[in-house]
């Protein structure tokens, strides 16, 4: 029961992690994105 146990939250750490790098690379994209646009005026 424990090794489950320990399973699920190892997933969902890792599911956590992946949704903070994804959040990360997105806003970093539109943040680049908005600063170049400003840097094209």
């Amino acid at each position: 029961m424990a090794f489950f146990a320990q399973l699920i939250f190892y997933v969902i750490k890792a599911a956590f992690f992946a949704v903070l790098a994804y959040a990360g690379i997105v806003l970093g994209k539109k943040y680049r994105d908005k600063k170049d646009l400003q840097k094209n005026k």
